[in-house]
């Protein structure tokens, strides 16, 4: 198994299987009958009975759109590049690819991940409603301003179930209809 390919999940001393994302190589040791594991930054191998371990194989990579959020803050993940999803006999993972290309890898529960956001309509307008923020500057009293597209940049499609979404949707729905509304009456 190539690095990429698997997330290790070792049990604590609680119990609990926890993630573990720096593990330099792994296998598994016929001899022993136990898998073992050598982490970054350090030389030794550590084995362990197959009852401790839980490795999770990928099963799957999303393709946009998608949207990933932090599960107990609900701040959403921005500037993400792919999500690639993780199974094992116990644990779900995933391994989520950042534009500046930094690679994490967080266990299922710390995440919502939602995929196939299929609203292309909406999301065309919502990239209008960024495009078109940048060309507006609000003044402050104390000479200086704000950019409409600063606070734009963190906007993005809502649940579909949720009031914020449909608010939204009307709202970019309304902008289009003034403006199909204005080029006829420009004409």
């Amino acid at each position: 198994m190539a690095h990429r390919e698997y997330i290790i999940f070792l049990r604590d001393k609680s119990g609990n299987f926890q993630l573990r994302d720096n593990v330099d190589s792994f296998g598994y040791d016929d001899r022993r009958g136990k898998y073992y594991v050598r982490f970054k930054k350090g030389e030794n191998f550590f084995y362990y009975n197959a009852d401790n371990v839980d490795v999770a194989e990928m099963v799957s990579q999303l393709e946009p759109p998608f949207r990933v959020m932090h599960k107990i803050s609900g701040l959403e993940f921005h500037r993400v590049l792919g999500v690639r999803v993780f199974r094992g006999k116990f644990k779900k993972a995933y391994r989520i690819i950042f534009e500046n290309g930094d690679i994490k890898s967080y266990p299922s529960e710390y995440l919502s991940v939602e995929e196939h956001i299929d609203d292309k309509r909406s999301l065309d307008v919502l990239e209008y409603l960024k495009e078109v923020s940048k060309y507006n500057v609000i003044p402050l009293e104390d000479d200086k301003t704000i950019s409409l597209a600063e606070k734009f940049s963190k906007l993005s499609i809502r649940k579909k179930d949720s009031v914020l979404h449909i608010y939204v949707f009307i709202v970019a729905y309304c902008i289009c209809e003034i403006r199909l509304e204005y080029r006829k009456r420009k004409k």
